[in-house]
């Protein structure tokens, strides 16, 4: 321990990351939170999951190796007590500013509990109020509505199944991640506190006030501990990346075909017709030459024919044959990702099995009782995943009825456990540990539920194999997704952002809110391209979306509309077929990009930077960039510039960063000195479809930059396969590597590009990369 002010413990974890810590309740842990699940620290051998976390009492021992109190003259950070001349603590924490003296960087108000009638709305909670300034920016905390600078908002940090959310509004939406990046504008540095808390909490940045006090930010949390981290600037990178790789770890590698395009919708497992709607979709696929490895598979595959969805049960009068459907989507080099849910209806044919065994949340009056709550289609009670049993249940479901009928991956979806109240066995090698209020451990639950998922994937895939550490080579041996989660999942888990409504606004606020998972540690995320509830999107929406989608990790079309009007890349065929047609070289194009994909998935996997990040990432001083969100960073080097207003074909973007610039196509160039306004074009109709560069939104490449992308001809044209076999592909060995020179910059060296991998420049003929500094230099197409 670093020092004790008043009963708050500061503890330095590393010269960049400080710990403090607040018991009040008789010097205990909450005992819900007995165990962090979230924080990995600086060990890269550490389990990218593990179902019994870390003791928080053995935190700096195991997960800092002791921590760095002798090193703390090396912190760029200084911390103190503070008395305010009131009976609450409080700490005070400095920083160097560029000419190297030390400033205030960030004051409490207080630490305190409030009582049932606490502004916080939590009733019994701790809250930690600190000092607000009107040009502080405030960044990060997961996923949550609104624009990218918070300021002035107030969240519920609280995972809620929320169908159709507001993009610009909504609060709370699915996940639980507490972590607030702070720009304050006025001294030019960033820094970020991350509160380990599976307790529902309250983020309040400025729409609370208070008289007595000056203006003021509010954490409040229902635990009964305090245990936060704070980290160190200056910049918004240096805190991204500082929390990523040596706090909370960061995202898995994926394998290629993730990147590719993913198809889904509801209606196609609904379907009365089951197999042969599945099958039609792979159709479409050919007919149309749309480009797709993988496909979710939604959980119309489990509805009985009462219409109600038994996770696990599928219907075999519409699947008789669930390896000969797998079989089918692997001929054609298409992964199937099948949806999964945590609770069980009371007219599942294993609820009575799995009350028997004790598998579920119990009923927090009657402890001898299940806990019935709502669900999907009537009453159901929800799997208590903190019992080692229930895990191993689980384990043996997925690999019985999913993974030996062919299933590639889990989708582990409506997992919020939002109407769970109940109380919770901890139960490990059969033995009970304690018992915990539910509300306290529902974010715990999701991420217990994706690991058993995860881990059991793992074993089928590489049964001799251990299981994937932080430091692993290579892509694990699975790949899952995640609608909810908290720190931890993001380790390995791929997610979106949940069931969104389709809208122009939602187009807009999806953007925001995907850089704000970003910044927040889990960037391998997309959204339902189309929008999942409410009306069909007329075309031109529909192709806005997709070319916004086109550059995320995550690009699937996915909904739910009423009378099966899905979502698809052919859903206008009849309309015009030139917006099939765009559509799908669309898709094309992605299946191009996949080896640009996976390069930027490696750097976020392995330096914790982001695959998408807003300007400020890479411009953190500017402060015109504060709340821009019109355009965003793909990976370190590109621009992506998304249409966003309905009926514009080309319009001024204001401010574009300054620096030598190459459209994606190489057929534009210039050079900025400062911010500076760019005109771009985006038809919405564009009529060669044979053209994709003019098919895509504005990108634009650094200078000193290079692109891999698959070669034109590897792309699917088979009259069986629309995707990839497997990961040993010969198609993925196609590269061409594309050089943006720089005219004016001859040091720039192009084995610091971090969009290509050294391997490809290995590869590259000799001689055949354009020289930088050159004033003739156009973009060069390398082929490998």
């Amino acid at each position: 321990m670093l020092f004790d002010a008043n009963g708050l413990e500061v503890y330095c974890c590393t010269p960049r990351v400080f710990r403090v810590v607040w018991k009040p309740n008789h010097n205990v842990f909450d005992p819900c939170e007995e165990t962090t699940w979230s924080v990995v620290g600086t060990q890269r051998n550490a389990p990218r999951f593990s179902a019994q976390g870390t003791p928080r009492a053995d935190v700096l021992d195991v997960c800092f190796g002791g921590g760095a109190t002798e090193n703390v003259s090396d912190s760029p950070l200084r911390v103190s007590s503070i008395n305010n001349g009131t009976p609450s603590r409080g700490l005070a924490w400095h920083c160097k500013n560029a000419s190297g003296e030390w400033v205030a960087l960030h004051e409490d108000l207080h630490y305190r509990q409030d009582d049932e009638d606490g502004s916080s709305g939590l009733g019994n909670a701790l809250v930690h109020r600190f000092v607000r300034r009107e040009s502080d920016a405030y960044l990060g905390l997961g996923e949550t509505s609104g624009s990218l600078n918070k300021q002035g908002r107030r969240y519920r940090i609280r995972a809620t199944d929320c169908m159709g959310y507001n993009a610009r509004t909504a609060d709370p939406l699915y996940k639980h991640l507490p972590f607030l990046i702070v720009f304050r504008q006025d001294i030019q540095q960033y820094y970020g506190i991350f509160y380990d808390t599976t307790h529902e909490s309250v983020v309040d940045l400025g729409c609370e006030a208070n008289n007595y006090y000056g203006p003021y930010s509010m954490f409040a949390t229902r635990s009964k501990s305090l245990d936060y981290y704070f980290i160190a600037g200056p910049t918004l990178a240096d805190v991204v990346q500082t929390f990523s790789t040596s706090v909370v770890g960061t995202v898995p590698r994926q394998p290629a075909w993730s990147f590719g395009y993913l198809g889904s919708a509801m209606g196609y497992t609904d379907d009365p017709r089951g197999v042969e709607a599945l099958l039609i979709f792979l159709q479409e696929c050919r007919s149309h030459q749309v480009v797709c490895t993988g496909f979710y598979m939604s959980s119309g595959y489990s509805m009985g024919d009462d219409g109600l969805r038994y996770v696990f049960e599928w219907n075999k009068r519409r699947f008789p044959d669930p390896k000969s459907l797998t079989t089918a989507f692997h001929e054609a080099g298409v992964r199937l990702i099948a949806n999964i849910k945590p609770a069980m209806l009371t007219s599942h044919p294993s609820f009575d099995t799995a009350t028997t065994a004790d598998l579920f949340v119990r009923d927090k009056h009657d402890a001898s009782k299940v806990e019935l709550t709502t669900f999907w289609g009537g009453p159901g009670a929800h799997l208590n995943f903190l019992n080692c049993n229930t895990r191993d249940y689980w384990a043996q479901r997925v690999e019985k009825d999913l993974l030996e009928h062919g299933i590639d991956t889990t989708w582990n979806d409506n997992n919020e456990y939002t109407e769970v109240s109940g109380s919770c066995a901890i139960v490990e090698e059969g033995t009970l540990v304690r018992t915990v209020p539910a509300r306290g451990v529902r974010c715990v639950q999701t991420l217990l539920m994706t690991g058993t998922s995860f881990e059991t994937q793992c074993r089928h895939n590489a049964p001799s194999a251990p299981l994937p550490t932080l430091s692993s080579e290579g892509v694990p041996p699975a790949f899952v997704v995640a609608r909810s989660g908290m720190y931890g999942s993001h380790r390995i888990a791929s997610t979106w952002t949940g069931d969104n409504y389709t809208s122009w606004e939602t187009l807009v606020f999806n953007i925001p809110m995907g850089l704000g998972l970003a910044l927040s540690g889990w960037s391998n995320i997309g959204h339902d391209i189309g929008g999942f509830s409410g009306p069909v999107p007329a075309p031109e929406l529909m192709y806005r979306w997709c070319q916004q989608g086109l550059f995320h990790p995550r690009y699937t079309i996915h909904s739910w509309k009423i009378g099966h009007s899905e979502n698809s890349p052919w859903m206008y065929d009849k309309e015009d077929s030139r917006h099939t047609q765009r559509l799908a070289a669309l898709t094309q194009f992605r299946f191009r990009m996949i080896p640009w994909l996976v390069q930027l998935n490696t750097l976020a996997s392995s330096e914790g930077i982001p695959m998408i990040a807003p300007l400020l990432y890479y411009h953190p001083f500017t402060s015109t960039y504060v709340d821009r969100y019109d355009m965003f960073y793909f990976g370190p080097n590109v621009i992506v510039i998304p249409p966003l207003q309905e009926g514009v074909d080309e319009w001024d973007v204001p401010f574009f960063p300054e620096g030598e610039w190459w459209s994606l196509d190489g057929r534009r160039h210039f050079i900025h000195d400062t911010p500076t306004s760019v005109r771009v074009v985006a038809p919405r109709e564009p009529h060669d479809v044979n053209d994709i560069d003019g098919l895509l939104p504005p990108v634009f490449v650094r200078a000193g930059s290079i692109i891999p992308l698959l070669a034109q001809s590897v792309v699917p044209r088979d009259e069986v396969v629309v995707g990839l076999r497997n990961e040993d592909d010969p198609a993925l060995s196609k590269v061409e590597l594309r050089c943006y020179p720089s005219t004016i910059d001859a040091a720039l060296d192009w084995t610091q590009c971090k969009s290509v991998s050294p391997d490809m420049l290995t590869r590259a003929p000799a001689g055949s990369l354009p020289l930088n500094g050159d004033p003739r230099a156009q973009m060069v197409v390398v082929s490998l």
